[in-house]
């Protein structure tokens, strides 16, 4: 997996991981991202999908960053 954020961003995780991953037991660098990204989809199944995961083809993403931030 390949993504795209902004450096200011990264650096704030980087920072988050590095000052919490004993106290929050994260054993790598990938976990802490999975775990991220599991409360982000929690929050959007409870926010539009009534709690439920969503269902539907799981298909392969557009790759490449969007031509502007509009």
């Amino acid at each position: 997996m390949t993504i795209y954020i902004p450096r200011d961003v990264y650096a704030r995780a980087r920072l988050a991981f590095n000052a919490t991953r004993t106290s929050e037991s994260d054993r790598t660098w990938s976990q802490f991202v999975e775990k991220a990204i599991v409360e982000e989809v929690r929050r959007r199944e409870r926010l539009y999908n009534a709690g439920e995961a969503f269902e539907g083809v799981d298909a392969p993403l557009s790759p490449g960053r969007p031509l502007s931030d509009d």
